[in-house]
């Protein structure tokens, strides 16, 4: 496999990473309307095992990516490393929301078993983990750019 190939599957392994977080993410805090409904029968179970089993998936997938991505940064031509960097920049962000959410989900699930999570705590983990999603938003359309500039760059090659 070519370098350029294998950053076109570490940056589709983000995208991947990305979409796993984000089922997680709507899971946890999207409120559709059978939630707000009292109507016996409509309520769901929120899936606490599934999202933090999720959750620590997606942080394997972004570790082994971004260990990759370091690892061949120093051989990439410049503008391979325009596009690696912003890759670097972006799995550091989404790493750190995914690392945020799992305090979240473990509180979450542990109440279920009759753990205690009081409201303190849930709202420090929930402040600490909408600082970090904004990190990962900011630079989101930077993302996007970098990887149209990259596969431009590949087709003109």
């Amino acid at each position: 496999m070519g370098q350029s190939d294998e950053i076109v599957k570490l940056t589709l392994r983000i995208d991947i990473a990305l979409t796993l977080y984000l089922e997680v993410h709507n899971g946890m805090f999207a409120h559709p309307w059978w939630r707000s409904i009292p109507v016996p029968g409509l309520f769901k179970s929120i899936p606490f095992d599934k999202f933090d089993a999720q959750s620590s998936q997606v942080e394997e997938i972004i570790r082994e990516t971004e260990a990759r991505v370091r690892s061949i940064y120093e051989q990439a031509t410049p503008c391979e490393k325009r596009h690696l960097a912003a890759l670097h920049q972006y799995t550091v962000a989404l790493m750190n929301t995914v690392t945020a959410i799992r305090p979240i989900v473990s509180g979450l699930k542990g109440k279920t078993d009759n753990k205690r999570y009081d409201t303190s705590t849930y709202n420090a983990d929930i402040a600490a983990y909408k600082e970090a999603e904004k990190g990962y938003h900011a630079l989101g359309e930077g993302m996007n750019r970098s990887w149209q500039a990259y596969q431009r760059s590949l087709i003109a090659a």
